[in-house]
């Protein structure tokens, strides 16, 4: 199970690569930050740079997944999980469609439809669904990540 877990957070934060923010709500002047930040965070990903990925994340961050009732809470947890991931999957592809991002009082957040395929175990793998992330801002007026959660799509 835990292997699953770090695949759909590693694939939801590539996904963003792909992303349309057309209809985002935010001002011209936060847009970019926040599209940096998701650009950083899903190179990280594909780089297997967990140090890097830690200051992305928010310490709190809680990720909750299709599976009921596990969820990833907290910055040691991810970096338990990313571990796993890293040693289990590779060849990751994202494509996303129909992403938003609405800030409203310092909070964004960005939701949208994902599909992705990788390499498990040398087995390809395809996964489609639904996400949404919720991003702030730090001490340092960086977007930082607290709250994913994501869910499947039935295979078509």
């Amino acid at each position: 199970m835990k292997r699953y877990v770090s695949l759909i957070i590693f694939l939801v934060f590539i996904i963003v690569l792909t992303c349309d923010y057309s209809k985002s709500s935010a001002s011209q002047e936060t847009t970019p930050g926040l599209k940096m930040a998701i650009a950083q965070l899903i190179k990280y990903y594909e780089e297997e740079d967990i140090k890097e990925l830690r200051e992305i994340y928010s310490p709190g961050i809680n990720i909750f997944l299709s599976y009921v009732p596990f969820r990833v809470e907290g910055i040691s947890s991810l970096v338990n999980e990313l571990e796993q991931y890293f040693k289990d999957y590779s060849r990751i592809k994202i494509s996303l469609r129909q992403v938003n991002i609405d800030i409203k009082d310092g909070i964004a957040i960005e939701y949208g439809y994902y599909s992705t395929s990788s390499m498990y175990r040398n087995e390809a793998l395809a996964m489609h669904g639904r996400y949404t992330r919720l991003w702030e801002r730090n001490g340092e007026g960086n977007w930082i990540c607290f709250h994913e959660h994501i869910s499947y799509l039935p295979i078509p």
